[in-house]
């Protein structure tokens, strides 16, 4: 258990040296397949934006959200609705797609109807649920999955963008599928959550996993063709770490 709460605490490097080159299973398995993930993406160089031609707009966007407010109604999730309602009144048509496995993944919700649409904030939501492929799982796989579930949305829905939000799991993927139809992508960082962790836990800043979570960030940020962000001060934080100041 020693090296899981290695893990937990991000010291990714600690924990896959207790695990490595043992006959590991189950959540021990996990943890080292986990860890070798992270420390070889640390290890690559990040991705650069390739400009390509973009489908003109004809007002139709595709929402991709980590959650939404019926389940949790944090900042998060109000965020969300009023930016949908402005959208709606300035005429565009919204649709909407949750993370794969949502809301079955979180247990407070897990044992749910399997209902794979619902509303909320003026949107109509779908979601999709495989027990085999969970956020926790293989980030890669998880991503390619979910980018393909996007693009078939995107596309039954006649969209011309993809907006995704927070976090960077959402931006890959949507920058994927976006690409794939020769449509726009946008990127909305709504802050960094493993900065709002440090705050808690001032000892994270220091672990392999924040550096992770802050490339695969930056990585959102470069891959998709345009960035919303919150203020100014975490603009020029994008610009500091490379994203061009006109996307």
């Amino acid at each position: 258990m020693y090296a899981i709460w290695l893990f937990r605490k991000g010291d990714i490097t600690e924990s896959y040296a207790v695990l490595q080159g043992k006959n590991n299973k189950g959540l021990f398995k996990k943890c080292e397949d986990r860890s070798r993930y992270i420390l070889s993406k640390l290890e690559q160089p990040a991705p650069d934006y390739q400009a390509r031609s973009i489908a003109p707009f004809n007002k139709n966007i595709l929402f991709a959200v980590h959650s939404i407010g019926n389940h949790y109604a944090n900042g998060y999730a109000r965020r969300t609705a009023l930016i949908s309602e402005s959208l709606t009144q300035m005429g565009f048509k919204l649709f909407g797609i949750t993370r794969p496995g949502y809301p079955w993944d979180l247990s407070k919700t897990a044992n749910l109807p399997r209902n794979m649409t619902s509303s909320f904030g003026q949107v109509d939501y779908t979601h999709f649920f495989d027990e085999h492929m969970l956020i926790s799982d293989a980030e890669d796989k998880y991503i390619n999955v979910y980018s393909k579930q996007l693009a078939q949305h995107a596309k039954k829905k006649q969209c011309s963008v993809i907006h995704a939000h927070s976090s960077y799991i959402n931006g890959i993927s949507a920058s994927i599928a976006a690409k794939e139809l020769g449509i726009l992508s946008v990127y909305e960082m709504r802050g960094l959550w493993h900065l709002s962790r440090a705050v808690k836990e001032p000892l994270f800043e220091y672990t392999d996993h924040y550096q992770y979570l802050d490339k695969r960030e930056i990585e959102a940020a470069s891959l998709c063709d345009k960035v919303v962000t919150l203020n100014s001060t975490l603009r020029e934080w994008l610009i500091s770490h490379g994203i061009e100041p006109g996307k």
